[in-house]
Protein backbone atom coordinates (compact mmCIF):
# COMPACT_ATOMS: atom_id res chain seq x y z
CA UNK A 1 0.00 0.00 0.00
CA UNK A 2 1.59 3.41 -0.74
CA UNK A 3 0.83 5.79 2.24
CA UNK A 4 1.78 9.89 2.35
CA UNK A 5 1.69 11.83 5.14
CA UNK A 6 1.99 14.58 4.94
CA UNK A 7 3.24 17.88 7.18
CA UNK A 8 4.19 15.06 9.99
CA UNK A 9 4.71 15.82 13.24
CA UNK A 10 6.19 13.16 15.92
CA UNK A 11 3.08 11.62 16.34
CA UNK A 12 2.77 11.45 12.23
CA UNK A 13 6.44 10.16 12.05
CA UNK A 14 5.70 7.37 14.38
CA UNK A 15 2.93 6.38 12.59
CA UNK A 16 5.09 6.52 9.22
CA UNK A 17 7.54 4.41 11.02
CA UNK A 18 4.96 1.70 11.98
CA UNK A 19 3.63 1.44 8.36
CA UNK A 20 6.98 0.93 6.90
CA UNK A 21 7.60 -1.37 9.33
CA UNK A 22 4.55 -3.32 7.90
CA UNK A 23 5.90 -3.51 3.99
CA UNK A 24 4.25 -0.52 3.26
CA UNK A 25 5.56 2.59 0.80
CA UNK A 26 5.47 5.71 3.03
CA UNK A 27 6.55 9.42 2.06
CA UNK A 28 6.38 11.48 4.90
CA UNK A 29 6.90 15.51 4.21
CA UNK A 30 7.89 17.37 6.98
CA UNK A 31 8.78 21.02 6.75
CA UNK A 32 10.79 22.09 9.88
CA UNK A 33 14.48 21.39 9.52
CA UNK A 34 14.78 21.55 13.28
CA UNK A 35 12.66 18.02 13.21
CA UNK A 36 14.66 16.58 10.25
CA UNK A 37 18.25 17.27 11.98
CA UNK A 38 17.00 15.70 15.73
CA UNK A 39 15.69 12.59 13.63
CA UNK A 40 19.00 12.18 11.54
CA UNK A 41 21.00 12.50 15.33
CA UNK A 42 19.12 10.34 17.25
CA UNK A 43 18.85 7.45 14.33
CA UNK A 44 22.80 8.30 14.14
CA UNK A 45 23.81 7.92 17.92
CA UNK A 46 21.17 4.84 17.93
CA UNK A 47 22.89 3.21 15.05
CA UNK A 48 26.71 3.83 17.57
CA UNK A 49 24.78 2.82 20.43
CA UNK A 50 23.46 -0.67 19.48
CA UNK A 51 26.38 -1.36 16.70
Amino acid sequence: MKTSVILTSYAGLATGTCLAQKDNDVLCIVMDKNKITQILLLSFFKSLYLS
